[in-house]
């Protein structure tokens, strides 16, 4: 049997400066708050999660799917592609 992947734990805050995440197509202030309210400051996070563990808490589901979004190629990653 696989082992299991350690469940994502968000931030207490960030590291360093926090990541401008509204530069990344499709995600609003308000979008940013829901991803800071769990935890989520930067890209290099958005990039690390997977399509489960986006969808585990159902009560955040709007912000699920918008990390789901970000998830296509060059999105989500702390070298800066397609982040205008």
């Amino acid at each position: 049997m696989a082992p299991q992947p350690a469940a994502f734990q968000g931030l207490a805050g960030p590291r360093g400066a926090a990541d401008d995440l509204k530069k990344l197509t499709g995600v609003s202030g308000a979008i940013e708050k829901k991803f800071n309210d769990l935890g989520i400051f930067h890209y290099w996070q958005l990039a690390e999660l997977d399509h489960d563990t986006a969808h585990k808490n159902r009560r955040k589901r709007s912000t699920a799917k918008s990390a789901r979004r970000l998830g296509g190629p060059g999105q989500g990653d702390d070298r800066g592609s397609r982040i205008t």
